[in-house]
């Protein structure tokens, strides 16, 4: 939702505090293999989305649906090649990612072919190109965040596997907060920048945590007692492979609790989730961090916390 130059502010995002630590997490660990978004269409996935704008020095890039192979990937320059007779390479969209947020909307809808091609450049950091016989390459190191709806279609597993933070976005039920989301979107229709204005020292202080958490994580271990907890709960939750401990295992490095000056900002939650199949959803274990805080591990999705 944007007004102009103006985006809605991710702190008058109300509620939904799971998928506002989750992107928090991304902005704090390029590390991370991207943030996936689910939830019915209205809850305001989008508009998440785009507020990290307030967050971060880097762009946003949008990945449209129904775009073609070669405005994603790139092709040849062929009015160049009608100027000069030469064949260079032109990127696409990752072409413009690189060392940016890719943001793709509706991602269960892109074709699966073309979804995997786009997931394997982002894992690998390279995109190789092939047109009339020519070769080309070029680098594209990107933060992905995807939105669906699950009532549309499933994501292929090959592609959920990619992710190592997903959460869920609900409808709100109770009148009174529906009532307040529509009065603060009335609100930021009416006037835009009366409305961002009031969020600007909150957007602010996010900015800051999310920061101070880059500063931390360098310096943040993950023990290899630490790592024998997290295995033994992807195992019990029979995740597949070991894609779901690596998951845990660096979600778990992302500082949750950045405490006022002068505290130990290293007091870290984590609430990793493994990837498990559908019949094991409701399955729970309990993973004890170094502090000796306990927090729940549930669902069927990867999740980082960050408060």
């Amino acid at each position: 939702m944007s007004r102009g130059n103006l985006t809605y502010p991710f702190s008058a995002v109300m509620g939904e505090i799971t998928a506002k630590r989750a992107l928090m997490c991304l902005l704090a660990d390029d590390r991370l293999n991207g943030v996936l978004i689910k939830g019915p269409s209205g809850t305001a996935k989008s508009v998440l989305v785009r507020s990290m704008t307030a967050l971060t020095d880097r762009s946003i890039v949008d990945l449209p649906a129904g775009t073609g192979d070669e405005d994603i990937f790139g092709g040849i320059d062929f009015e160049r090649a009608v100027k000069d007779g030469s064949s260079v390479m032109k990127g696409g969209i990752l072409s413009r990612a690189d060392g940016n947020i890719l943001c793709i909307d509706n991602i269960n809808l892109l074709d699966p072919r073309t979804l995997n091609s786009i997931m394997g450049s982002l894992s690998s950091g390279t995109v190789k190109i092939e047109r009339e016989g020519i070769s080309a390459e070029y680098p594209c190191s990107a933060s992905v965040v995807a939105t669906m709806d699950p009532l549309e279609r499933d994501l292929p597993e090959s592609v959920a596997d990619r992710f190592d933070i997903c959460v869920s976005m609900t409808v709100e039920t109770d009148a009174v907060k529906r009532g307040d989301v529509v009065a603060s979107v009335l609100d930021f229709d009416r006037d835009p920048e009366s409305f961002a204005r009031r969020f600007v020292g909150d957007d602010a202080e996010v900015r800051h945590k999310i920061e101070c958490a880059r500063s931390l994580i360098p310096s943040i271990k993950v023990t290899r007692r630490d790592i024998q907890d997290i295995v033994t709960i992807c195992t019990k939750m029979n995740a597949v492979g070991h894609r779901g401990d690596l998951a845990c295992a660096r979600v778990a490095r992302a500082p949750v609790r950045l405490g006022r000056e002068g505290q130990d900002n290293r007091r870290r939650h984590t609430r990793c989730i493994g990837h498990v199949p559908p019949a094991q959803e409701e399955a729970q274990a309990q993973i004890q961090d170094k502090r000796g805080r306990i927090r729940d591990i549930r669902r069927c999705a990867r999740c980082g916390d960050l408060r």
